[in-house]
């Protein structure tokens, strides 16, 4: 019956990486050697076992793969993976509190107002915007983009598709939602209420969040609207201007 391991042994280390490692510990005690090979032999073990490559190296994987060890065998392993992955961050301290806190927010935040999307945008949208307990698994979307990123365009969207709701249009982002839609933020911005830059970011995370669940669909034709809008924005248009963009 073969012996069940908790660490990859040295021979069945990548070449690269057993290189490394007889480079940087060549002068190793015996006492000291057994400890850094099962230590970086567990994490390699881990690695492959998750399917992502060993050099991934983050406070919150380091802590989940060897928080079980001993003290000292925690050193070793840490020392060990220090030494052949030298760029990688293996002693410090992930600043997990407001990172964290900034994702559970935006979990509950989607989850308040998920009802806001239209029921295709759900379909598409729900695989994407899956977020792993363990951060390894995230959506497209979750792992793509940053926090403030990703809630600032899923706000864009709640507004655009309350405003189609209200006036008793078509749910979707199309030539005749959008002119509608900046027709409203034109008046908005008449009264100092909104900037054409704001405006801007609202169509531009729109269409990217609209490429990102609909890549199959055409938003080329938004493109001309960005690009006007941009020009204005640049030119810092008064309140007295015409129309935001001629669509």
């Amino acid at each position: 019956m073969p012996k069940h391991r908790l660490s990859m042994p040295p021979g069945d280390w990548p070449g690269d990486i057993r290189a490394r490692f007889e480079a940087a510990f060549a002068e190793a005690s015996g006492h000291q050697r057994p400890r850094l090979e099962q230590g970086l032999g567990r994490w390699l073990r881990a690695a492959a076992q998750d399917d992502l490559p060993p050099d991934l190296i983050t406070p919150s994987l380091v802590e989940r793969r060897l928080g079980d060890l001993r003290p000292e065998m925690q050193g070793a392993a840490r020392q060990a993976l220090q030494a052949v992955f030298p760029e990688a961050n293996v002693f410090g301290r992930e600043t997990r509190v407001e990172v964290e806190s900034k994702r559970a927010a935006l979990q509950r935040k989607i989850a308040r107002n998920w009802h806001r999307l239209p029921e295709p945008w759900q379909t598409a949208a729900r695989p994407k915007l899956f977020f792993c307990p363990e951060g390894l698994n995230d959506g497209l979307l979750v792992e793509a983009w940053t926090i403030d990123t990703l809630q600032s365009r899923l706000q864009s969207a709640w507004a655009f598709f309350d405003f189609c709701r209200e006036n008793g249009l078509a749910e979707d982002v199309t030539r005749r939602t959008v002119p509608l839609r900046l027709d409203a933020r034109q008046h908005a911005f008449r009264r100092g209420e909104v900037a054409i830059s704001t405006v801007r970011g609202e169509m531009q995370s729109l269409k990217l969040l609209g490429l990102a669940l609909f890549p199959d669909r055409d938003w080329g034709w938004m493109d001309p609207v960005l690009k006007l809008l941009k020009k204005q924005a640049a030119w810092q248009p008064s309140r007295n201007d015409g129309r935001i963009v001629d669509l």
